[in-house]
């Protein structure tokens, strides 16, 4: 109904306004039936009737009138095979209190079709007990039957019935139940029988109802579509996954397609069962029998495992890159937050270009952004050093109606101005720039990770002046941001690079890092000794009770990246002499070249790892 040029047939403005029927809308109903009027169509006996129940319902008397009198004029009113296609509306969509004032008004009551009628009715809306009711109510008027074939119809209809809402209502074993019972009674066994009494076998045991679905197949000639997934979708349940692959292999060879529902379920067990290859089979088929998937569901678990495989790395992280592709050229609205996961494998593996390529690719299809596809991007392009991409992504950030740049996604586009621009006594200081942006706003307060970020490249020139303004204005009253001791290390090693050494305040910012109870780590203990010697630094950690603290950085598990090859623990200790690397002998100090294997003063062995220059030093 939403393209102008492809007009609805009458039968399905008929269905439609039955549907408005049911829910009383009869709003809706007039706007459809003028509708109709305005594109040149006559409405039919199954239409009008339709419009009019609507109408009724509804409480548009004057619509109501107007239909009667148009139905008088065309004989339309009292319509039999009009109100048996309107009856049908009512059985399907199982509103009992409907069935049973539409029967009173087509003058059917209290008998073998009343009860039928009703009894169906109660099936389609799963109403189980009075399912029960109505079956009883029918065997009681059977006598009144006395064709055998419509006693014969009625009885596998009811059975049908009754085994369909234990179904429905999820009570298997209540339907394997009546099913026994039809079959000790002698009831004749149609198709739609042996389906409902296959999919509650299915519930419980796939592989039985396997064996059923095989004898249906002996029997029937062609089995619905219905058949085929409830066997499917069973058989996945169960972890028969290979079952599953074969009748959904044979059933597309037939050209049929299964439903959206049947490949979510398939693909949601898989996932479960992190049998990944079998989830990714499913979906690519449902993919190629482009079947739209009703629910994230579907696809979200499956592209997140391959953008984060740790199995192999970009050609991973483009398999989900083609998901995502496919996906769109299917018509499928994909969830930003199922993007994100793309961006972020992107962005971890440095591949900055591609991680904002998709933030492109999102507006090109209708999904917008939201705050963490900036912030993934922008922590890519600090990775990559990318200082271009950085300032595209932020422009548009701070563009952004719906949201604004929170503390993280400042933090990276700092990180990535700095790492892209590093010399700042020869160009502009860029991640600067972004920072002075973030302190207008009172509502984002500066962290540890902004100081960090932002004073990442006056190591290099011992900028101590700017650093300490920096501080002022990041760990100050008004923010509440406390210094930790990867920040008091900053503040030592700015001081330490700095032409002279500020030896006096690097000691300084050391004991205020004591007084402020935090302990000084390896980093800590290097910037001294390097800074003042480790006499000094030896003297400093005595005073202050940290002896115990060692040079060595302590061995750490490396954690894979999205899309990297899974990493072994680190080894040994990362002090491991390289092979032209020139050594201290361990003994008597002396200073050899790495092509020298034993001490040429002592002649000790080359040592395998560095020690530390004499023996009041830690290894």
């Amino acid at each position: 109904l939403s393209y102008p040029e492809l007009k609805p047939p009458i039968r399905a403005y008929a269905f439609t306004l039955a549907s408005l029927a049911l829910q009383g809308n009869s709003q809706a109903a007039e706007s459809l039936y003028d509708e109709m009027k305005e594109n040149g169509m006559s409405p039919d006996a199954f239409a009008y009737i339709a419009a009019y129940e609507a109408a009724k319902r509804g409480g548009a008397h004057k619509f109501t009138r107007h239909l009667q009198e148009e139905m008088r004029r065309l004989g339309y009113e009292g319509n039999r095979i009009a109100q048996k296609y309107f009856l049908w509306t009512i059985i399907r969509a199982g509103k009992l209190d409907m069935a049973r004032e539409y029967l009173d008004k087509l003058g059917v009551k209290d008998g073998p079709d009343h009860a039928a009628i009703m009894l169906q009715t109660s099936a389609n809306g799963g109403h189980k007990a009075e399912a029960l009711y109505w079956l009883q109510q029918l065997l009681n008027s059977l006598e009144r039957v006395e064709d055998e074939k419509e006693r014969a119809s009625l009885l596998t209809s009811a059975y049908s019935d009754v085994i369909y809402v234990h179904w429905r209502s999820e009570d298997p074993a209540g339907g394997l139940h009546w099913y026994n019972v039809s079959m000790d009674t002698g009831v004749p066994q149609s198709y739609d029988l042996r389906l409902n009494a296959m999919r509650c076998l299915a519930e419980d045991d796939a592989l039985a109802a396997e064996e059923m679905f095989l004898e249906m197949r002996r029997d029937y000639n062609i089995l619905g579509h219905e058949a085929y997934s409830t066997i499917i979708e069973a058989l996945a349940k169960e972890n028969q996954l290979q079952h599953a692959q074969r009748w959904v292999l044979r059933l597309r060879a037939k050209g049929y397609k299964l439903d959206a529902k049947t490949y979510e379920a398939c693909v949601i067990h898989c996932v479960r069962n992190e049998d990944w290859s079998h989830a990714e089979e499913f979906l690519d088929w449902q993919l190629r029998d482009r079947v739209l998937p009703k629910s994230k569901l579907v696809y979200s678990d499956v592209i997140k495992h391959v953008a984060y495989s740790k199995e192999s790395r970009m050609n991973r992280i483009c398999l989900a890159e083609n998901w995502l592709r496919r996906l769109f050229h299917l018509g499928v609205k994909v969830e930003t937050s199922v993007i994100n996961f793309v961006i972020d494998a992107q962005a971890q593996m440095g591949q900055a270009a591609r991680a904002r390529h998709w933030i492109v690719q999102m507006r090109k299809y209708g999904v917008k952004p939201n705050l963490d596809s900036y912030r993934l991007c922008l922590q890519g392009c600090a990775r990559a050093s990318d200082g271009k991409t950085t300032d595209l992504t932020f422009r548009e950030l701070i563009q952004e109606k719906d949201f604004s740049p929170d503390i993280r996604s400042y933090n990276a586009a700092i990180m990535g101005m700095a790492r892209a621009y590093k010399n700042i006594a020869m160009v502009e200081d860029q991640a600067r720039d972004i920072y002075l942006h973030m302190m207008k706003e009172d509502r984002v307060v500066p962290n540890v990770a902004t100081f960090m970020a932002v004073t990442r490249n006056l190591v290099i020139n011992g900028w101590w002046e700017e650093m300490e303004q920096y501080r002022k204005e990041i760990f100050s009253a008004r923010t509440g941001t406390k210094l930790n001791v990867g920040a008091y290390n900053r503040i030592m090693l700015i001081y330490s690079k700095a032409f002279p050494v500020q030896a006096k305040r690097l000691v300084a910012a050391f004991r205020a890092m004591i007084e402020d109870k935090i302990a000084p780590n390896h980093q800590t203990v290097q910037i001294l000794e390097n800074a003042l010697g480790w006499q000094a630094r030896k003297s400093l950690l005595l005073q202050t009770g940290n002896e115990h603290v060692s040079s060595t950085p302590p061995l750490r598990r490396l954690v894979s990246r999205a899309g990297g090859n899974a990493r072994q623990e680190a080894e040994g200790i990362r002090m491991r002499l390289h092979e032209n690397q020139p050594y201290i002998c361990t003994a008597c100090g002396l200073y050899n070249m790495a092509n020298a294997l034993r001490c040429g003063a002592c002649d000790t062995p080359k040592p395998a790892v560095i020690k530390q220059k004499t023996k009041d030093r830690e290894d």
